[in-house]
């Protein structure tokens, strides 16, 4: 049993973990020293280029990320090549060399149980045989709970991780793509009640139109075509600190109330648990913020407790 359990485990060594930035160097050192303190390996930072990142701060960065790590590759681009272009280049050239990668922008910040937990989520992926993104980020924030996954059918990349397998089907352009069409072969899109499918093809049509205003609603776009068993922890292990920053691309605005950075959870996710009230509940939230939703922990077989109301 132990024997058929190792062959699934995916090892730290193939593994590569991609830091992306621009122009927040005191944004950069956090995310590094937090991947210090996780035991991470293999790191790769890429700086997207530009008169506003290369400054005499981020020189400094650089230099003491090359003295914090052993071996470390630091990209720093010449040319601006935009949020799209950038990370999404960047994670093809780390999985040309990586069975896998991590990928963490410089506004995120993760736990101390960040990089062993997702590697645990890839393995669980692979042990299922089945393509996906695990992701370190849930809508609730608690330290002290005990932590698990959930299957979802939504990836949320505020600190994600995928294989090479995963990361093949993804194209950022979708001009040439018939939305309807492709979503029709989608098992978790006929579970959508209408407002969310609403909710959802105005987002994928609005990156078709502009491919390079954002990135991520094309992976979610192809997660649900290509059907992904998508993981995420019931209490998040990473957060957003990016918020109300003029520099930011897509956070300039006021912090969600939502968003507690100093609650992040540090326990060991390894089980995914099954058939729980909870992961309907909370899959859409983070993405309807606007709406007030209040989420119900009912899940007996989760806690050992009345049931939690969380506003």
């Amino acid at each position: 049993m132990k024997d058929s359990q190792h062959q699934f485990q995916v090892s730290i060594n193939e593994v590569g973990i991609l830091v992306v930035g621009y122009n927040r160097p005191e944004l950069l050192e956090k995310r590094l020293l937090e991947l210090k303190n996780c035991g991470a390996i293999n790191l790769y930072v890429s700086i997207d280029g530009g008169s506003e990142s290369h400054t005499r701060k981020m020189e400094e960065l650089k230099e003491f990320a090359n003295r914090l790590f052993d071996n470390i590759q630091i990209q720093h681009h010449k040319e601006n090549l935009g949020l799209v272009k950038h990370i999404t280049s960047e994670i093809t050239r780390v999985l040309a060399i990586h069975k896998y990668i991590i990928v963490v922008e410089d506004d995120i910040k993760i736990s101390n149980k960040f990089y062993i937990n997702v590697i645990n989520g890839l393995t669980q992926l692979n042990k299922n045989n089945v393509n996906g993104v695990v992701s370190g980020y849930s809508p609730i924030f608690r330290r002290k709970f005990h932590n698990y996954w959930r299957k979802t059918h939504v990836c949320y990349f505020w600190g994600w991780a995928c294989s090479q397998e995963t990361w093949k089907f993804y194209d950022y352009n979708l001009i040439n793509k018939s939305l309807d069409q492709g979503l029709s072969k989608s098992k978790a899109w006929t579970k959508l009640n209408s407002y969310q499918k609403k909710f959802w093809l105005s987002r994928f049509q609005s990156v078709q139109s502009n491919p390079l205003s954002t990135w991520d609603y094309q992976f979610i776009y192809i997660s649900f075509v290509n059907n992904f068993t998508n993981l995420a922890p019931i209490f998040s292990i990473t957060g957003n600190e990016g918020f109300n920053d003029p520099r930011s691309v897509h956070n300039q605005g006021i912090k969600p109330k939502n968003i507690k950075n100093d609650h992040l959870n540090e326990g060991d996710l390894k089980k995914i648990v099954k058939n729980s009230r909870l992961f309907g509940i909370i899959d859409m939230d983070h993405y309807f913020q606007g709406l007030k939703i209040k989420i119900k922990i009912e899940s007996k077989k989760l806690f050992k407790r009345q049931p939690l109301q969380y506003p």
